[in-house]
């Protein structure tokens, strides 16, 4: 009989013992992705952000296409230069 009363006191312990260290780890756990979340950048700062990389992409595209328009230049076939058209002498037909 006094097993069991050591054994329930044991079960006691190690049960409030876990719920205790489940509260802490999830007191922890907010706490950490509070500060997280807190680390990130502000409104202002989000919104400088995108205008400097939408500048950025402005200029690469800019860059890009200037760099096709020279590519297919220089590609490009010379002009045909037209010859005049060399009239034939009529033909009188004998009767």
């Amino acid at each position: 009989m006094i097993y069991y009363y050591l054994c329930a006191q044991i079960l006691i312990l190690i049960l409030t013992k876990q719920t205790k260290m489940k509260k802490l780890f999830t007191l922890l756990f907010a706490a950490v992705a509070m500060s997280i979340v807190a680390c990130g950048p502000s409104a202002e700062e989000k919104t400088k952000m995108e205008a400097e990389a939408k500048a950025k992409m402005d200029s690469l595209f800019n860059a890009a296409s200037q760099s096709m328009t020279t590519a297919l230049d220089s590609v490009a076939p010379a002009p045909v230069e037209e010859t005049p058209a060399v009239e034939t002498p009529a033909v009188e037909e004998k009767h």
